[in-house]
């Protein structure tokens, strides 16, 4: 006949009913045949299950990739917003005050008198950009990934159109002096800084922002090769203008090339981080499910009020062992016991006959399922004929 092995038991109330005392004297038999319909129960359950289990298991290692994978995306995606805020509004300032120098050196070495419409249409650009440093810096910190991309299009596009208004005098100046290209050195190198900021601004639409400078090179050098063309007749050193624009086309094109570079090796330094990512939220991952595991071991020993306590007795103890190595602390000498005292407590005393018999006529397998099914019973009917909480030793 099978009970309990040896198994004090506290059970921390009085019986419901007063009729309860006398059930140990009959309880061997029904516990008999409440196991012998347990073990029934369980046998259908159990094959009625038994072609189920891989597409289960199968199923839930799909979720647990894609949970992981959700992690690690909202994670990165949460990543890559503030370092694209930050260096929106990092390069919106240096903008701001290239755009501010640009106005005064400008209005300082072109000797004409400038229009009040002309200067307007100037300080639109150093406006514009302040606008977007406030409602960068200032703005919500649910910023979408599309928000941050009109920020940087819009500098990305008005940008290059500055610096073809604020070079408006000196291009004046080219046709009135009747000068060379090479006096246009300052647009060549306002135009080469343009081209290697939209790589900047934001690198992670690398696509997007190479045919944008590819556009914009194009049309600088169409604008130069125009205008060249239409004075070519008044220039005083008469020359192609084809060969006067190659030479801004590939300094353009070099720069392009260089910012392509820049950006592979980021993209490179971003997919080390990603991998990093990944692999910290493995760690976790693991973590949490061996502190699981250890809250539902302990869960099986002691009741849930004390798992706490001992717990934290655990680790402090692993930390001040760890400690000790290092000649920080000294250990204790004892541990700490976790006592509660209760009024109403019962104790049964309970072990299972023939146990060694038993232990060796089944294996280990059998043999392990039989004491769970035992245990779980056994936890069953003590919750259900007793109003609180169980303790097994």
């Amino acid at each position: 006949m099978i009970f309990t092995k040896s198994v004090p038991v506290i059970v921390e109330n009085s019986p419901r009913k007063k009729n309860q005392h006398k059930q140990p004297k009959n309880f061997n038999k029904n516990s008999v045949r409440r196991r012998e319909s347990s073990r029934n129960n369980s046998s259908n359950h159990h094959q009625s299950f038994h072609s189920t289990p891989s597409a289960m298991s199968t199923t839930t290692l799909i979720d647990e990739e894609q949970q992981q994978r959700q992690q690690v995306r909202s994670a990165l995606l949460r990543h890559w917003t503030w370092l694209d805020r930050a260096r929106l509004h990092t390069f919106h300032f240096w903008l701001f005050v290239y755009s501010l120098a640009q106005i005064f050196l400008f209005h300082y070495l072109c000797h004409r008198v400038w229009s009040f419409v002309y200067v307007f249409f100037c300080a639109i650009f150093p406006a514009l950009v302040l606008a977007s440093i406030v409602l960068i810096r200032y703005g919500r910190l649910e910023f979408s990934r599309k928000r941050l991309r009109w920020f940087s299009l819009i500098s990305s596009v008005s940008f290059p159109v500055f610096l073809w208004l604020i070079h408006l005098p000196l291009i004046s100046e080219f046709r009135v002096k009747q000068e060379r290209i090479a006096e246009l050195a300052s647009l060549s190198s306002s135009l080469a800084i343009c081209t290697l900021y939209q790589f900047f601004v934001l690198p992670r639409h690398r696509r997007l922002f190479t045919f944008l400078s590819l556009g914009f090179i194009i049309c600088n050098t169409l604008i130069i090769g125009i205008f060249l063309y239409i004075y070519n007749d008044q220039l005083a050193f008469s020359e192609s203008p084809i060969l006067a624009v190659i030479p801004l086309f590939i300094y353009q094109l070099i720069v392009l090339i260089v910012g392509i570079i820049c950006d592979s090796n980021s993209a490179s330094s971003r997919q080390a981080i990603a991998q990093k990512l990944t692999e910290a939220i493995q760690r976790r991952d693991e973590l949490e499910q061996l502190k699981n595991r250890q809250d539902q071991l302990l869960l099986s020993v002691i009741p849930p009020y004390l798992t706490d306590k001992v717990s934290k007795s655990i680790f402090a103890t692993s930390s001040a062992a760890d400690f000790s190595k290092q000649g920080t602390t000294q250990m204790k000498l004892f541990h700490e016991l976790h006592v509660q005292v209760h009024d109403n407590v019962s104790i049964l005393f309970a072990d299972i006959v023939n146990f060694t018999q038993l232990a060796a006529q089944l294996v280990a397998k059998d043999l392990v399922k039989t004491l769970n099914e035992l245990y779980s019973k056994f936890d069953a009917d003590a919750q259900a004929n007793f109003e609180r909480n169980l303790t097994k030793f």
